[in-house]
């Protein structure tokens, strides 16, 4: 997982941002989900007298949480695109006003 990890995380944030929001958005998911889990699972263990129910359950939303918010997060190629395409309709406006076809 740590490969795509690398590649997906830089790619979420523009140029300005992108240590500071990959490093953040790691550290603090690490933090939040990772470091909090043992020890939910250990209390829902032990307030369900052992029974792993409550545990698969809270896993299974945790998972469920990864995969939508893996879904939902914006895709980089369309904002490159975007930018590509807007650059492309100046570049094409600056060419008209140059040959006389647009006047400035």
């Amino acid at each position: 997982m740590y490969g795509p990890q690398a590649a997906f995380f830089p790619d979420l944030f523009s140029t300005k941002l992108r240590y500071n929001g990959a490093s953040m958005g790691y550290q603090f998911g690490s933090v939040l989900s990772g470091g909090i889990a043992p020890l939910v699972a250990v209390a829902l263990l032990n307030a369900h007298n052992g029974g792993p129910g409550r545990v698969i359950l809270y896993f299974s939303v945790i998972g469920v949480i990864t995969v939508a918010s893996a879904i939902l997060a914006p895709e980089p190629v369309k904002r490159v695109r975007r930018r590509l395409e807007a650059a492309q309709r100046d570049a094409s406006e600056i060419d008209d006003a140059s040959r006389g076809k647009v006047g400035i």
